[in-house]
């Protein structure tokens, strides 16, 4: 027995210990990226490294897992992944001072037990890692200074670029003036040290220091000599005691500059304050600058370069009053807590006890903050003397901490804030109820925009608070799919701003932080890898060329494309770049509201990208300052680049200033109607709309005028007068000012003038509109007086609130209340405000309507549209501000009041109601395309329909592109060119309702300008013909200079043929060719006792002709790759293979070949080449687009060679012809005829192309003679060759054909013909009918002869035998 339970034990203690032997503590080194290491800063003589370290225990989950740490390397920054636990943990560190070398480390992390009183080592993990810090070699370093062109980018500080050669690894440049940063790639450095002043001028002496040697670089200043005038300096206000305009508006200067070049401005010695550029005209233009003033009295100077010094121009002495911003308190009140549902109601109060000043107040309460101004929480009183309360909602258990801040800040009050401490509840189970992300996908979609997915799990019911990207929050309003416990998220993030963090918060306010390359998964590992981006240095940006270059853009902005090639792009993912100007008009309307850059796309045909964009009419002449930016970081400036790089423009005129006002004056029409008149002056441009926002002081009333052309007095868009005014409506009234808080004045170029009394910012004060009257800032004011100081100090009151649930139809809620002022009635057209407030400060608002007033009394209605995702799973209350009476008070309800007066409504855990919703579009050009589409509820989608305000174009019915589509985006294609709006619609798949219906407006690009210097071809006069003339009175008339001029539908040089009305023509998928069959009788349903004509056209061959015109090289045209567009429209692509030439002698090359065939249903007007075509019904136009050729000399030629034809099933009695020459429409072009009987193939050929970017003159020549068309009575077919000079990159063509039936059938000479019983032309026929005529009449003439000779030699026979017998002798 003791022997079995001795073998029981030691099979258990084996048992164990195997098992102790089978567990393991592994160190996994997951760390991204080489461990091939060069320093990180030149002048350090070590190298460092972030690694991830995993270690993974198959111990029991008592044993820890110790930190990592090492013996001989330098770890710091050790942290641990939240998504540790007992037996898996990641440890991320920097490792320090790795010195130059390769060198091994271990890494090492322990496993201990915890037996209830101490830590036991139970076993130690360890790992192996090696390094190699390679040693910046200075041997081999030279430095290259780009100088960045200041001409170019006026007021740049930009020094320009420094290539370091040499610089195998990127690192931080350690210099005398600072850190260097690569910004451009391939160890490229940009130069902009804001330059103390007496370096402007002068050469910069860089010292650049390495670990073992130091350079010295003489950087030459970016600022050339000035050559010019200053003139006609003036201060605004011209004097020394200033009162200021409004908070942020500081007094101004204006100077002169007689030049075309741009002087340095300096305000002081040492402070750098350029002046704006604003209007003048060329060699002549005005700066407005700001002077910086601190308060009280301030004496500064003002320096300007001129030639190579700076000089000083002007000293100025000002003492400026502060602009005063009231306070108030300190601290407020805090009622008690209110239940519903899961939150708790509080309301914040306080007395004001300085006058309110129309300030904006930052409402801040954990974390998230709301930016509200009157009336929101102004519950009674007046502006001298009121009182603030608002209510907010909190959520019962809410938060890690016991209490939160909450504070009101006046906006510009800085000295001024209320704070109140609230009292919160800690849940007990508050760290398990954090949101866990299950899964994070980035998707590209279009321009710099791209698809965020991220799956979140949250583990109650109290959902997710919200997902914050750098500080950009959001909500449930990004909910794609799910609901509050397992969530699907998208969100669209513009990576014009690069992604620093995501930090998803729980509703417990547990929040977990993700950074690049962060896990957020383990075992599966997981990282949020956001994208990276390859950045390119200026020599990677060739071929940069503009479709206009050297543009006169005087009053007329130009659509224009650049073109460019960038040097190891990769061809199947074509890098996203986008151009910003940088002029002073088009930087200006972009620093308004993010508009104004524009972005790539690829063309196939040239192997270019290419970008369209628009230069502003009126903006500064020479070259027009861009960038082109790759992302955030990394950007090339025009400077930089090559002068063959540059856009060149010409104005006579510059204009980058808004509208100003002048004549500005009070103006009372009667007791109860008054405000303002005044001009608004915009010599240049024109005036063309804006805003002006008026506030009574006392009560806060709110008036808006909206101006437009539409409400001018006198005058013009230059120089207009204008009024607003106020009508009270009644004799009731409180005496008070009234004054212009904001105004918003654009021109016709959407420069802005902008004033903001309490907002704005410092470096708006240039654009006021008030500019001629900043001495004088109580213009802004109408003090009313007319109504004796009448005062109603008794606020109205609210007699009735109802709310109307239609969430579920519609996601609104209708609010129906009445207010009453028995004193003095409720003040007119003044509109309450219904708030909706959720947790955390999310807030709503509906502006109300006025369905009925009267002397005491007044109903209002507000439909409130709620957002999708407001307040989702959350509760919500109401409140009510804003009822104004005519004495000079106002009132509003908080929450808790309204419930006193009964009106409870609130909502406890607000739904998410699901609808299928358009909210936005990406932006689309008029040439049509792809259009990515956004929104919800996209898992049920038929189709999309398509309604074009065009008339000429049918509606379409489009489907998602495949792989395109997501809960919240998806892509089409395929919407037709237009400049007109369209609307698109979601049919869904399974039932339900429609989507909304969404308007979408088109970026209209318009290629129509005319190069002045260049003037287009154009035809000779042409010669009258027909019989009649013309076609006769009702066809046409006579112009001696052009021809016939045909009345519609007649068309053709005699107006005797018009247009056939036909089905689409009948395409190819195999080439572009097109097949046009007509019925003789025009009808187009079959019949077999009609006459059916075929066109065809298709294309040839191209071919390249020397200078003399021989083909040195011909390609035909073999196999093309087929796509439908549209029902309309189609596209051929192919390619040829150009052998090696002398131009090109390496290798052989491709030349793309892309056409579109178009077909037009309707009359249609378009532009190519700048000239304006109208399409006939029923034409179809090719399109010809071929890329850059490998030319033998640049003396040739290329020619692509067309085929035209038509044939009739008629063979008897039918005559064919053909013909060639100047159109006489008006359009320049040349024209070819092919005709049989009385139905033609007229083809138009414009003598112009699109060369190199460049309208260009082109030569189109009928080849029949050359190339042995086939030509019969009944069929009859042309070659047409166009000719196009020597190119570089690309060449656009555009031929187009229409069918035609003439008034009369063909006859005559020189056209092919035939009858019943003989296939001879009638000119043959005639021939041989006269020949016959004359043979008879020749052989009865004859015989006639004949006869009367056969009658005479028988006479003469007869006779010579009389003789003979009398002669003869008798025997």
């Amino acid at each position: 027995m003791n022997n079995l339970k001795i073998i029981v034990l030691l099979f258990m203690l084996f048992n164990v210990f195997s098992i102790i032997n089978c567990q393991t503590l592994t160190l996994t080194d997951i760390s991204v990226g080489s461990k091939d290491l060069s320093p990180l800063q030149s002048d350090d003589s070590f190298c460092s490294f972030q690694m991830d370290i995993q270690i993974v225990s198959t111990y029991e989950p008592l044993y820890i897992i110790s930190p990592i740490y090492s013996n001989d390397l330098f770890l710091y920054n050790i942290f641990s992944s939240p998504l540790s636990n007992s037996t898996c943990k990641v440890y991320s560190f920097q490792t320090f001072l790795i010195p130059i070398g390769t060198h091994t480390y271990t890494i090492y992390s322990n496993l201990t037990y915890w037996d209830g009183y101490e830590f036991y080592q139970k076993y130690i993990g360890s790992l192996q890692t090696t390094f190699t810090c390679n040693k910046i070699d200075t041997s081999l370093l030279q430095f290259d200074f780009i100088p960045s062109i200041r001409s170019f980018n006026p007021f740049t500080i930009n020094m320009g670029v420094l290539k370091i050669n040499g610089l195998n690894n990127s690192c931080v440049i350690s210099t005398n003036y600072g850190y260097l940063f690569d910004k451009g790639s391939n160890n490229y450095y940009i130069l902009n040290f804001q330059t103390p002043f007496l370096v402007a001028t002068n050469p910069l002496n860089l010292t650049i220091w390495f670990s073992d040697k130091t350079f010295y670089i003489m950087i030459p200043s970016i600022y050339k000599s000035f050559t010019g005038s200053l003139s006609s300096f003036t201060l605004y206000p011209n004097q020394i005691n200033i009162t200021r305009f409004g908070y942020n508006q500081f007094p101004l200067y204006s100077l002169t500059v007689n030049s075309n070049d741009y002087p340095l401005i300096f305000f002081d010695k040492y402070q750098r304050s350029p002046p704006v550029i604003s209007y003048g005209s060329k060699g002549n233009y005005t700066l407005i600058g700001i002077l910086p003033v601190s308060g009280g009295i301030d004496i500064g100077s003002i320096y300007a370069q001129q030639g190579n010094n700076i000089n000083l121009i002007y000293n100025v002495t000002t003492n400026t009053k502060s602009f005063l911003v009231n306070s108030i308190p300190s601290s407020g009140n805090v009622s008690d807590f209110i239940l519903i549902g899961k939150s708790k109601i509080f309301s914040v109060s306080f007395k004001g006890y300085q006058s309110y000043d129309l300030n904006q107040y930052e409402i801040s309460f954990q974390s998230p903050s709301f930016i509200s101004q009157w009336p929101f929480g102004f519950t009674g009183g007046s502006n001298k003397n009121f009182t603030f309360s608002a209510s907010f909602i909190l959520q019962q258990n809410s938060t890690n901490f016991d209490s939160a801040v909450f504070s009101i800040n006046p906006i510009n009050g800085y000295s001024s804030q209320l704070t109140a401490t609230i009292p919160l509840y800690v849940p007990d189970n508050q760290y398990s109820n954090a949101s866990v992300l299950k899964d994070f996908e980035i998707f590209h979609l279009y321009d710099f925009n791209y698809l965020l997915r991220l799956s979140v799990l949250n583990s109650n019911n109290n959902g997710l608070l919200s997902i914050t990207i750098n500080d950009k929050i959001y909500r449930y309003d990004k909910l794609a799919s799910g609901d509050i416990i397992n969530s699907v998220f998208e969100i669209i993030w513009d990576y014009k701003q690069y992604i620093n963090s995501i930090s998803i918060t729980s509703g417990l306010n547990n929040v977990k932080i993700f950074q690049n390359n962060d896990f957020f998964s383990l075992l599966p590992n997981k990282r949020i890898i956001f994208p990276t981006f390859k950045a390119y240095d200026s020599k990677s940006i060739t071929d940069i060329s503009f479709l206009y270059n050297n543009v006169n853009i005087t009053n007329k902005s130009v659509s224009n494309i650049m073109y460019f090639k960038i040097v190891g792009y990769d061809s199947q993912n074509p890098p996203i770049v986008s151009l910003q100007l940088l002029d002073p008009v088009s930087t200006y309307i972009f620093s308004m509201d993010q508009v104004g850059k524009y972005f790539s796309k690829w063309n196939k045909v040239m192997g270019m990208l290419q970008i369209e964009f628009i230069i502003p009419a009126n903006t500064l002449s020479g070259v027009i300052p861009y960038v082109i930016s790759f992302n955030q970081y990394y950007s090339i400036d025009n400077s930089l680049l090559s002068n063959s790089s540059q856009l060149f423009v010409n104005s006579n005129y510059l204009d980058s200033y808004g509208p100003i006002f002048s004549e500005f004056k009070n103006k009372t029409v009667n007791s109860t109607t008054f405000g303002w008149e005044f001009y608004i002056e915009d010599p240049i441009n024109g005036f063309d709309h804006g805003e002006i926002i008026v506030r009574g002081d006392l009560d806060s009333s709110t008036y808006r005028f909206n101006l437009s052309l539409s409400n001018l007095i006198s005058g013009d868009r230059f120089r207009g007068k204008y009024a607003i005014l106020i009508n009270l409506k009644t004799n009731v009234c409180a005496s008070q000012n009234y004054l212009i808080t904001d105004v918003n004045l654009f021109d016709t170029q959407l420069n802005r003038a902008i004033y903001s009394r309490l907002g704005g910012y410092k470096y708006d004060s240039p654009k006021t509109p008030f500019i001629n009257y900043l001495d004088n800032p109580n213009i802004v004011f109408y003090n009313l007086q007319q109504c004796d100081n009448f005062l109603d100090e008794t606020p109205p009151i609210l007699t009735s609130f109802n709310m109307i649930n239609s969430l579920n139809s519609n996601q609104t809620l209708i609010f129906n209340f009445e207010a009453q002022d028995i004193e003095s009635g409720l003040k007119y057209d003044q509109y309450p405000i219904v708030y909706a407030t959720s947790y955390h400060i999310e807030v709503i608002e509906c502006i109300s309507k006025i369905i009925s007033i009267n002397s005491t009394n007044a109903k209002y209605r507000c439909e409130m549209k709620v957002p999708f995702g407001f307040a989702c799973n959350n509760d919500v209350i109401f409140t009510v501000y804003g009822f104004i009476n005519n004495g000079g008070y106002y009132s509003g309800f908080t929450y808790d009041q309204l419930i006193n007066k009964g009106f409870n409504y609130s909502f406890t855990s607000m739904k998410i109601y699901w609808n299928l919703e358009i909210t936005n579009t990406s932006s689309i050009k008029s040439n049509g395309g792809d259009l990515w589409i956004m929104g919800r509820g996209f898992s049920n989608i038929n189709y999309i329909f398509v309604n074009y305000s065009d008339t000429s174009l049918t509606p379409d019915s489009l489907t998602p592109i495949s792989g395109s589509l997501f809960d919240s985006v998806f892509l089409i294609s395929s919407i037709k060119a237009t400049n007109k709006p369209f609307t698109i619609q979601i049919i869904p798949s399974r039932g339900g309702y429609n989507s909304n219906i969404y308007i979408v407006n088109p970026d209209v690009y318009v290629y129509d300008y005319v190069d002045p210097n260049k003037p287009p071809p154009t035809n000779p006069p042409q010669k009258c013909i027909g019989s009649p003339v013309c076609g006769g009175l009702d066809h046409g008339y006579c112009n001696g200079l052009q021809g016939c001029v045909c009345y519609p539908p007649w068309i053709g040089l005699g107006c005797t043929s018009m247009v056939v009305v036909i089905p689409p023509p009948k395409l190819n998928s195999s080439n572009p060719s097109s097949e046009l069959p007509v019925l003789g009788n025009g009808e187009t349903n079959s019949n077999s006792s009609n006459i059916l004509f075929k066109s065809l056209v298709s294309l040839v061959s191209l071919r390249e002709l020397s200078f003399q015109g021989d083909v040195v090289n011909e390609f035909k045209f073999e196999k093309w790759i087929y796509s439908e567009i549209n029902s309309n429209q189609h596209q051929y692509f192919t390619n040829i293979t150009v052998p090696s030439t002398t131009t090109s002698p390496l290798n052989s090359t491709t030349t793309n070949i892309l056409v579109n065939i178009q077909w037009f249903p309707n009359q249609t007007t378009i532009k190519f080449a700048n000239q304006q075509l109208t399409m006939n019904p029923s034409t179809v136009k090719y399109t010809i687009e071929i890329g850059g050729y490998n030319f033998k000399s640049k003396l040739n030629n290329l020619q692509l060679v067309l085929s035209a034809s038509i044939d009739s099933s008629k063979t008897k009695d039918v005559c064919s012809n053909s013909e060639f020459g100047d159109t006489n429409s008006g359009d320049n072009s040349n024209y070819v005829k092919i005709q049989v009987d009385d139905h033609s193939l007229y083809g138009r050929f414009i003598k112009r192309a699109i060369i190199d970017s460049q309208t260009t003159s082109i030569e189109n020549q009928q080849l029949d003679q050359y190339m042995n068309p086939l030509k019969s009575s009944s069929s009859s077919q042309s070659f047409i060759g166009i000719t196009i000079p020597f190119y570089r990159y690309s060449a656009t063509l555009d031929p187009d054909f229409s069918v035609l039936v003439d008034d009369k059938s063909l006859s005559g000479e020189n056209s092919i013909c035939s009858n019943s019983s003989s296939s001879l032309t009638n000119g043959q026929l005639a021939g041989i009918i006269v020949g016959v005529t004359v043979f008879t009449s020749i052989c009865i003439v004859a015989i006639i002869i004949l006869i009367k000779k056969r009658r005479h030699l028988l006479l003469l026979m007869r006779a010579k035998d009389i003789v003979l017998a009398v002669k003869k002798p008798n025997y």
